[in-house]
């Protein structure tokens, strides 16, 4: 994917942004957690991992994607975020 210049200091709309356990953990298994971080991936104690703040933002670098027909394999889809 090449970077659009166009968006550099576009301001982004703000959107609510809702999360649950199972995002947690999901997020934490497609990023490669293991039975070696089980605080990560089990919901007895469950952290969140400090990458996961990145998700609310997805959306708004995904957007131009999203109307783009020859982009048939959904690289802008972020499940993370009901869409």
């Amino acid at each position: 994917m090449k970077l659009n210049l166009d968006l550099v200091g576009e301001k982004m709309k703000l959107e609510p942004f809702t999360y649950d356990r199972d995002k947690v953990i999901f997020y934490a298994l497609s990023v490669g957690a293991t039975v070696n971080e089980l605080d990560f991936i089990y919901e007895k104690n469950l952290q969140v991992l400090p990458t996961f703040a990145i998700l609310p933002f997805m959306p708004g670098i995904n957007r131009n994607q999203k109307n783009d027909k020859s982009n048939d394999n959904k690289r802008g889809h972020n499940p993370f975020c009901g869409r």
